[in-house]
């Protein structure tokens, strides 16, 4: 595929990545009106008249002979600002959903339009909404929403009309900077609400009965799914060979998953170009060989041009088959793409054949530019090609026979997977902050494994199951034997500690000093060895060799002087922050001490990590974007799942010096696992009576106010003293200023503090106990702390009804500024201990 271009004769590599390749700088100009369009938007009254001079120019200029490259790039700018701003902001009708999603129950009609993605404890669907029905009245609308069902899902499928009762919820994000934009995803994805519904709501009112293409295509999808999981193989094989055969991932558990990307495989899984170019390869040189025995193609030279054509249909086939999801779709396109180089009998250049395709791509769907996988996707084919190129002289070897070829092969399929993993490094620290340190190695055993042996060999089965299902059988068990061999590979990789590393999130300018230094590298490189080659061509311009080093030299200039600002930022800030997340219903709070020490107060958490785990999508990584990776506390104040179980995930991953609990135990899968991870990590861990209640970190004063040291005896005599009352309150003093965190605590409790703690409550700024609970946040308690600012973390719209009217009014009328993470998100306080900042995300 590599094989882009002649060796120049007097072009040097700068020149040749843009010479005669004019979809190159409208693709960069489509791109980056995308960009723009996705930030801001032109006002209507200038948007136009822009785009007619645009149309114009572009006209004239081809009229008058002249060059159309800057017209034609002014034009596709626009466009892409027109395009992504449609996307981002269509113009809704009186009767669309989005116009009803508030958060109240409805009784919903639509049609499923997606087939059900389907997991252990759980189905969603795409729904296309027809009805709403409340208090008798029938209301018709347009839109779509997910519909997710829990456990006990009834047998649906595509083109099924269905209803079902449920608050129809609007799409939200957590109010968290650098955070994942799930609300922008879903609106690429053409979705406006969400549905939980109990099973037993849901009444299928009609089968399908219009039935398209998709609906055919699901059904052997189905077909394929259920053949592979009836086989005599391991659950995970046969979960793996589907994901790979039909595109259905879901089955796959996280721990396998988590394994897959510990060794840098996670890329085999999901249906992408590695697995399509597997499949047209194989079916050019498959039809090509086939060809070459009909002399009437092979006088006319069609024996190429008909195995390009032919090798169209398993490609198109496969990516139907597989599900055609955005990334399978993307690799269709651009595998055509290089297809009809070959019809036409051009010379292939890859890199204009790669913009071709990644322009086709754009302008259908100019969302895909923010997808990870159209991201990581181009840039390591990008990466790859002109690596190669690079170091074509080292790849190509003069010298003949079978051990200098194999040889050889073996040099360029390592480079290929070093060039695609360095190209794509970015990438994966910004989406996964996790780098395989293995992968050049994994990849070197795994992608011939899957590539050559199980791919092929569940195609195969396909090929065979309607007429021949014997053979469709010997070659599911030999692709689920290849794969139980494979999997136990990767555990055993994926079980070194060393396999991987969890990185920071690099900043937007790292990442561009990266690219710049990489590509400018790779033009030195290519540089060098067309020098010190044993027929080199005529020496580069030195003006061009100049410019690369001097790229190089300020990008890493660059990156030195701004990690070096980071660093500062991180070690020798020294003012107190104090930050509650946003995790929905529950609370997390990472202190920041001066000069670098951490302290993290509770994790947030669901009730069931399954379903969403807070600490590995929210708290995990608005560590990693401030540079953290060590936390020197962790504080659970209480057992309850909305402050335990985000805490799993980071016990796990970061490393923690010291962990503070008040000893209380609860008997749920979540305290096990928080349990099973303090120890397997071997995180210092006293009780909770031995643990130094006062204390000073880099001149903030640290108190633990409650509970008593003998909260387990006096728990058995005062039965209020439940899990909440024996929250773990915590003190920080920083000279003037104080924040006081009580955890979950309740009356009883507050009573009891007060009583205690006396004149030591009085604290600026005080985190609201119970996320502002009815039963907490009394009077005599907040006139005991005297807070001049009040933090309430709590679920926005949450069916406990927090934070209380009545508390709210009780803060007001002490004129206390109130910031709530449900109406705000983030909450940021940082002090230089005689004056306070607060500021919000929203």
């Amino acid at each position: 595929m590599c094989h882009i271009m002649k060796t120049p004769d007097k072009k040097t590599f700068i020149r040749i990545l843009f010479s005669h390749r004019p979809v190159i700088p409208v693709l960069l100009s489509f791109m980056a009106g995308i960009g723009m369009g996705s930030k801001a938007s032109l006002p209507h009254g200038y948007f136009f008249p822009l785009l007619s001079v645009a149309v114009v120019s572009v006209i004239a200029s081809g009229i008058l002979n002249k060059p159309l490259i800057y017209a034609c790039a002014l034009l596709f700018f626009l466009s892409g600002m027109l395009l992504i701003e449609e996307k981002i902001s269509p113009r809704f009708p009186e009767n669309h959903v989005i116009h009803f999603a508030t958060d109240e129950k409805y009784t919903i009609t639509g049609i499923i339009i997606e087939n059900p993605a389907e997991t252990e404890k759980r189905s969603r669907l795409i729904i296309r909404t027809e009805y709403l029905e409340k208090d008798t009245h029938r209301i018709p609308v347009t839109g779509n929403i997910r519909l997710t069902i829990m456990k006990d899902i009834p047998d649906m499928s595509t083109g099924d009309r269905l209803s079902f009762e449920g608050k129809l919820k609007p799409i939200r994000n957590f109010g968290n900077p650098g955070q994942f934009d799930y609300k922008r995803f879903m609106t690429y994805q053409g979705i406006w609400g969400t549905v939980f519904a109990n099973t037993k709501t849901i009444a299928i009112l009609e089968k399908a009965t219009q039935k398209d293409i998709r609906h055919y295509v699901d059904m052997i999808r189905n077909h394929i799914g259920h053949a592979i999981s009836g086989k005599n193989g391991s659950d995970d094989a046969k979960n793996v060979l589907k994901a790979l055969i039909t595109g259905d991932r879901h089955s796959i558990s996280n721990r396998l998953r988590n394994d897959f990307n510990r060794v840098g495989a996670g890329h085999l899984l999901a249906i992408s170009g590695l697995h399509v170019g597997i499949v047209a390869s194989f079916s050019f040189f498959l039809f090509r060989w086939l060809l070459s025995f009909f002399p009437v193609l092979l006088w006319h030279a069609w024996t190429k041009k008909g195995a390009a054509l032919i090798a169209f249909i398993p490609v198109v086939g496969y990516g139907l088959v597989s599900g055609m999801s955005p990334s399978t779709e993307r690799a269709v396109i651009m595998v055509s793409v290089f297809l009809l180089s070959l019809l036409a009998e051009r010379e292939q250049n890859v890199l204009n054949t790669l913009a071709i395709a990644a322009l086709f791509i754009l302008l259908l769907s100019p969302d895909a530019l923010f997808s990870i996988s159209f991201q990581m996707s181009f840039m390591a084919v990008l990466s790859i090609c002109l690596g190669v190129h690079a170091t074509a002289n080292l790849i190509k070897k003069n010298q003949a026979g079978l051990k200098n070829s194999m040889a050889k092969k073996l040099r360029l399929f390592i480079l290929v997977s070093f060039f695609a993993i360095a190209g794509t490094l970015p990438l994966t620290m910004v989406y996964f902050n996790q780098v395989s340190t293995i992968g050049l190695f994994t990849n070197l055993l795994l992608v011939p494994l899957f590539g050559f042996i199980v791919i092929p060999m569940g195609l195969l089965s396909i090929f065979f199951m309607p007429a021949m299902p014997f053979f469709s059988d010997i070659f599911i068990h030999l692709a689920l034997v290849s794969l139980d061999m494979g999997i136990a590979i990767i555990r055993a990789l994926a079980g070194l500690p060393f396999s991987a590393i969890m990185t920071i999130t690099p900043t937007p300018i790292m990442i561009t000093c990266y690219y710049l230094a990489f590509f400018s590298g790779m033009a030195l490189l290519y540089d060098f060895l067309q020098k010190n080659s044993p027929s080199p061509q005529a020496n580069p311009p030195a003006i061009q060799k100049k410019t690369a080093t001097i790229i190089l030299a300020l990008s890493v200039l660059t990156v030195i002087v701004h990690s070096g600002v980071l660093l500062h930022t991180r070690f020798f800030n020294k003012t107190l922050i104090v930050t509650a997340i946003d995790v929905g219903q529950g609370s997390a709070t990472l202190v920041r001490f001066p000069y670098g020490k951490t302290m993290l107060i509770d994790g947030g958490g669901f009730s069931d990590n399954a379903v969403f785990d807070v600490g590995k999508n929210i708290v995990a990584p608005f560590l990693l974007q401030n540079n953290i990776k060590t936390l020197d506390t962790v504080v659970l104040t209480h057992p309850e799942s909305d402050h335990l179980n985000g805490l799993i995930h980071i016990l796990d991953q970061f490393k923690v010096n010291r962990l503070i609990t008040n000893d209380q135990r609860k008997d749920t899968y979540g305290y096990k696992q928080f349990q099973r991870m303090v120890h397997t990590q071997n995180i210092s861990h006293l009780p909770f009576s031995g643990i130094n209640r006062h204390q000073t970190i880099n001149g903030v004063n640290v108190d633990i106010l409650y509970p008593p040291v003998t909260i387990e005896s006096l728990a058995k005599s005062d039965s209020w003293r439940t899990s909440n009352n024996a929250s773990v309150v915590i003190k920080l003093t920083f000279q003037d200023i104080s924040f006081l965190l009580p955890g979950d605590i309740m009356q009883q409790a507050e009573k009891e503090l007060v009583k205690t703690a006396g004149d030591g409550l009085k604290s600026t700024v005080l985190f609201l106990p119970h996320h502002g609970s009815k039963t907490s946040s009394t009077k005599r308690f907040i006139d005991a702390v005297q807070p001049d600012a009040a933090i309430i973390s709590a679920g926005w719209h949450n069916r406990f009804y927090m934070p209380s009217h009545r508390v709210l009014e009780r803060l007001k009328n002490r004129n206390c500024r109130i910031f709530r993470t449900d109406e705000q998100g983030q909450i940021r306080m940082e002090t230089d201990g005689k004056t306070l900042s607060t500021r919000s995300f929203y």
